[in-house]
């Protein structure tokens, strides 16, 4: 990583990096622990700053997040947009109305 790349990096609020850490690894699951640790160590944010992000990440869907032993897992899954078809009847008409979705 460059100096800039490294600079740059460092102005990015510590949610889209945690994001951006989680976006590299799509699909693999890391305790919060880790998390926490590798915030404290890469950046002067304290291990509640890193949990607390976590959370706000799970809450807004952008992360999954599972319970295992009264630890908390965090996973990134790529979402997907689909569409979908749903018919209306309207003076007797059928109209389709083509809807995105994210799942």
């Amino acid at each position: 990583m460059t100096t800039q790349q490294q600079a740059s990096a460092e102005q990015l609020p510590l949610k889209k990096r945690i994001l951006s850490w989680y976006q590299k690894q799509p699909g693999v699951w890391r305790a919060s622990g880790d998390i926490q640790r590798l915030v404290t160590m890469t950046t002067a944010y304290t291990p509640a700053n890193a949990t607390r992000r976590l959370r706000e990440l799970a809450e807004e869907g952008e992360l999954s997040v599972e319970i295992r032993d009264k630890h908390s897992w965090y996973c990134y899954k790529p979402h997907h947009t689909k569409q979908v078809s749903e018919f209306i009847i309207k003076d007797g008409r059928a109209i389709e109305i083509i809807k995105t979705i994210t799942v």
